[in-house]
């Protein structure tokens, strides 16, 4: 029964279940973020690569001020679902 075990062993145990599942949460979101950064890159519009830009200098500007450079801000917008454009992706 679980209960017999000390909390520390059930503890280590659920930690070295954890780090095992890790490497293998890594190894999936490698295989995933490529697939869908190239997705991303088909289907990207002009609106989306202005977007990236923008985002890319607020980075620089929060950066060269000391701060930590995330962007985060209420502007933020999930790229657009409209129309591809020829000249985001050598389709």
């Amino acid at each position: 029964m679980i209960l017999d075990v000390p909390a520390e062993r059930q503890i280590l145990a659920a930690l070295r279940a954890r780090r095992n599942r890790l490497r293998e949460v890594i190894e999936a979101r490698e295989a995933l973020e490529v697939k869908l950064a190239a997705l991303a890159a088909r289907r990207c519009t002009l609106e989306d690569l202005e977007a990236i830009d923008d985002a890319l200098a607020l980075m620089a500007r929060e950066i060269a001020q000391g701060e930590r450079g995330v962007g985060e801000t209420s502007t933020s917008t999930p790229l657009s679902p409209r129309r591809r454009t020829p000249g985001c992706s050598p389709a």
